[in-house]
């Protein structure tokens, strides 16, 4: 490409000064990259940026304050937590919440069906007699009848306050 096609291209936005110091840059091998910039300096060196992505990797569980409190107990100057999760991100380690739950191992299901077998044939009598129903129960606090079909599940309405209870309409 002629320095006035690029000249014509980048118009009134650059000198040809500058078309012609692109075009050279654009030539040479491994010219074109950013340069060194003047600005504050970063709060940790590499060297540490690469110590807090092998330990968030290590431990995936990690918290982004865990990661501080890790990276705080070594050095004097302290790194606040959003300073951390910067860095983190600039290396693509991302925090996200789950799709979706993580399945039933097969022990639970198994304690889950052994647990329910045992008790599908009980009335409401007998869930009022039952030794690990005798715990002092939680106060309810959101209507769950009106999510639930009376048909799917059998609740006792005596046992619920009476503003918990509500209508479907």
């Amino acid at each position: 490409m002629y320095i006035s096609e690029l000249y014509k291209k980048l118009r009134a936005a650059a000198s040809v000064r500058a078309a012609i110091f692109t075009m050279k840059r654009h030539s040479e091998p491994g010219a074109n990259s950013d340069r060194k910039r003047s600005g504050r300096p970063r709060a940790t060196p590499e060297a540490d940026v690469k110590f807090r992505r092998v330990n968030s990797l290590r431990d995936r569980g990690l918290t982004v304050q865990q990661l501080q409190a890790q990276l705080n107990s070594g050095h004097s100057k302290q790194v606040s937590a959003s300073a951390v999760k910067r860095r983190l991100c600039a290396v693509s380690l991302t925090g996200h919440v789950a799709e979706r739950k993580p399945l039933l191992r097969s022990q639970n299901k198994t304690k889950r069906l052994a647990w329910t077998m045992k008790r599908h044939h009980w009335t409401t009598e007998d869930w009022k007699t039952c030794i690990e129903c005798e715990a002092p129960r939680p106060k309810i606090y959101h209507c769950i009848l009106s999510s639930l079909s009376t048909s799917a599940v059998q609740i006792d309405r005596t046992l619920l306050s009476e503003n918990c209870i509500k209508s479907n309409t």
